[in-house]
């Protein structure tokens, strides 16, 4: 491992001094104390690591600053039950990304498995949304939503509907679209894994593209949380 190798401890880490049920909402818990840093930390949404010892689990929360400058604040966790981290350092992790991207960089026996990306037939349906444009002559009214066929994720994109030409996807009567599955993400990057290339899929079906997977899986490494 070199040097430039960041890890979970790398991350910020939150100091717990109290530990305190919110009076006003008793499945949320209110930990109190202080980081080590506070670069690539900010108000809102957040999660906290567990240790590893405990199993691979993390505490969804909510981030208020109390004093920046003295790096203290208090985070705001959702649990059944009252964590037992008083007097624990918590690594941090930004709302931009999720504890299960950092379990499956830093796990060493995580089951990734190199596997060529083919293109599946996906299921459409024409929605209508007008919230949303994309410039001063292009207001979309119609969306193309698409889903893969056949699977249980909740994962769907959209395709908009130009008022100056009809889109090119052909869903057939049943809402099949033929090949409409065509291309994936990398978890890490967002970048597109296309029909008939090679990425890294886990059992979660989550993909890292192969750049992805030999600069920062493969060696274990969270540079990419740092950029």
């Amino acid at each position: 491992m070199t040097a430039s190798v960041k890890t979970i401890e790398h991350l910020p880490h939150f100091l717990v001094s109290e530990v305190n049920v919110n009076e006003k909402n008793t499945e949320y818990f209110e930990l109190i104390g202080v980081f080590d840093r506070t670069d690539q930390v900010t108000d809102g949404r957040c999660s906290l690591l567990m240790p590893i010892a405990n199993g691979l689990t993390a505490l969804p929360g909510y981030l208020e600053f109390q004093d920046q400058k003295e790096r203290t604040a208090r985070i705001y966790v959702l649990s059944d039950n009252q964590p037992e981290v008083l007097g624990q350092s918590l690594a941090f992790v930004p709302a931009q990304w999720s504890p299960r991207q950092v379990w499956m960089v830093v796990v060493p026996t995580w089951p990734w498995k190199r596997s060529l990306f083919q293109a599946t037939d996906a299921i459409g349906e024409i929605v209508k949304d007008k919230s949303v444009s994309l410039g001063e002559n292009e207001e979309i009214e119609e969306w193309v939503r698409i889903r893969e066929k056949g699977s249980d994720a909740d994962r769907w994109r959209f395709y908009p509907v130009f008022p100056s030409e009809k889109h090119s996807l052909q869903i057939e009567a049943d809402g099949t679209i033929k090949g409409g599955w065509d291309h994936v993400h990398c978890d890490l990057c967002n970048t597109h894994i296309d029909s008939g290339c090679y990425g890294y899929l886990e059992p979660n079906q989550n993909w890292a593209c192969e750049s992805c997977y030999d600069r920062y899986i493969a060696n274990h490494d969270l540079s990419f949380m740092f950029v």
